[in-house]
């Protein structure tokens, strides 16, 4: 199949969209647990650990700009309730640019740059 012909078939299906999102949501979620030094596993868990919801909280607002993806579908990624998504987001929404979470947000987001860039 070509390249035209694929491209026109992943315009119609609407499932593409949502793979796409899934595996760019798996992608944040490895880049950001690089830049924390933690394991995708313990980043999924219930913990509340800073050190590990700072990342976490990092992730689902990077999948929330990067994806088309809704909050439902995001909290479903981390077995969170949508409410707890859109806390992240206000969380960074108010946070100062010194502030720990800003500094993970903005960590994770550089290494989600240099890993599309080793693509």
């Amino acid at each position: 199949m070509r390249l035209a012909e694929l491209s026109k078939t992943q315009k119609r299906n609407p499932m593409t969209k949502r793979i796409k999102d899934t595996i760019v949501a798996s992608r944040i979620i490895e880049a950001v647990c690089d830049s924390a030094g933690i394991e995708p596993k313990e980043m999924l868990s219930y913990t509340r650990k800073w050190r590990v919801s700072y990342p976490r909280f990092a992730a689902m607002i990077l999948i929330r700009r990067h994806t088309f993806m809704s909050l439902h579908d995001i909290g479903k990624i981390f077995k969170i309730n949508h409410a707890n998504v859109c806390y992240a987001l206000r969380k960074l929404a108010t946070s100062k640019p010194g502030d720990r979470l800003a500094a993970t947000y903005q960590a994770a987001e550089q290494a989600l740059i240099q890993q599309n860039e080793n693509l």
